[in-house]
């Protein structure tokens, strides 16, 4: 009966991971980074400047930004979770499929938005059911699961719009097949997400506790903001950047590939990690890494560089993106509403201002290098500032006792 009951929670266990993760592949693997790959053919297509699609891309993220503020402000969202997730995914389906039926800048300014509005809150409020549920079950350790959603979102994307460009599929065509893959995608989310009427707040509350000081939650509130435009200019614009590279050849389309590949089991990497250095370190190395990556790609410019260092830049991503939230909620001294509200700001402040600032630099310049130098910059500063301090003070404290006993 016991071997009965652990075969039985294992298929719940796996049944759940996989609608997280495809819901998440979905509103951000697909709805969010199927813009990269597409964005050259868009470029060429519509005539539009580097300035105008990162500021398209930067209404995507202000969208995302009101998404994430919306269930802290609107609290039958927390109570109606599987209706409330379940309308913010179909909505990120239709925006995906409306992004190929519009023509015009204004139209596809209100798609973007509203694509990231529904991201966010398929994002949150499923986290909030999936967290519960690996609660019950005792699978702490798949809570981050879902998170492998943005990697295959990304090689779906990435291997499905250039073979839609080999068979003469043009760039609104495009965003109709991944809308419909999205609808494909949602059969086994519709089937295996389960019910929850508990609030969001009590089901984060049951595995974060606060104890560290405002300056370090300050710390990790600017390093994730920081994250957030270093990470968001390299993925918006390296597709474009790449397919300009006329060393590469059809290789380009290699290069998105990568990044969604390295990124799928980044999250499993960095969580076990973090168990052995602890989660700032973790974050920290992850940040790190990601800077020295789109280093790598940009400084060097070869095929082997561009994959080594998209390789390096998507293992990192999907890792950051979930330890940073746990982590700067461990930090917070106060409630965890103002937490979420203020880690969620940072970044997506960070996410809206850097495509629009990198889309006006490649239009001046004339090439990627100087924006994709700022995405390095604020990926390297991100990973100091997650550092927790008080791991730093306690180290300053041995070293002094050292030498004082010396």
């Amino acid at each position: 009966m016991m071997v009965g009951q652990k075969m039985s929670s294992i298929s719940i266990t796996v049944k759940l991971g996989l609608a997280g993760t495809l819901a998440v592949a979905i509103a951000l693997g697909i709805g969010r980074f199927a813009y990269t790959p597409i964005l050259p053919y868009m470029q060429s297509e519509l005539g539009l400047s580097s300035t105008q699609l990162g500021a398209l891309a930067s209404w995507n993220f202000f969208g995302y930004l009101i998404g994430s503020l919306t269930p802290l402000l609107i609290p039958i969202i927390q109570i109606k979770q599987r209706r409330s997730f379940f309308i913010a995914l179909s909505t990120s389906i239709i925006t995906t499929g409306l992004m190929g039926v519009s023509y015009n800048l204004i139209s596809l300014t209100i798609i973007r938005f509203i694509a990231g509005v529904s991201s966010a809150l398929t994002l949150i409020i499923g986290t909030g059911i999936l967290f519960k549920k690996f609660e019950v079950l005792e699978s702490s350790r798949f809570k981050l699961s879902h998170f492998c959603g943005f990697g295959v979102g990304i090689v779906i994307s990435a291997i499905a719009v250039p073979m839609a460009s080999k068979f003469g599929f043009n760039w609104s065509s495009q965003w109709l097949i991944m809308a419909l893959i999205c609808c494909c995608l949602a059969i086994p989310v519709l089937i295996f997400m389960p019910a929850d009427s508990s609030k969001l707040e009590t089901v984060v509350e049951t595995i974060i506790s606060t104890n560290h000081s405002s300056l370090s939650f300050s710390l990790v509130a600017i390093g994730y903001g920081l994250f957030g435009i270093g990470y968001i200019i390299f993925g918006t614009f390296i597709s474009a950047m790449s397919t300009e590279m006329s060393q590469l050849g059809l290789l380009n389309d290699y290069v998105w590939l990568t990044v969604g590949i390295s990124a799928t089991p980044s999250v499993f990497i960095w969580q076990k990690l973090s168990d052995v250095i602890g989660k700032d370190l973790s974050l920290s190395l992850a940040c790190l890494s990601s800077a020295f990556g789109v280093f790598c790609a940009v400084h060097f410019a070869t095929f082997n560089t561009l994959i080594f260092g998209c390789a390096l830049f998507g293992c990192g991503m999907p890792g950051i993106v979930a330890l940073a939230l746990l982590e700067g909620k461990n930090r917070y001294s106060g409630s965890l509403t103002s937490a979420v509200a203020i880690l969620t700001l940072s970044f997506s402040f960070g996410q809206m201002l850097g495509p629009f600032l990198a889309g006006i630099l490649i239009d001046r310049i004339g090439n990627y290098y100087f924006a994709m130098q700022i995405s390095v910059v604020c990926l390297f500063f991100s990973g100091v500032f997650m550092v927790d301090p008080q791991r730093l003070l306690r180290l300053f404290k041995k070293l002094i006792g050292g030498c004082i006993n010396t």
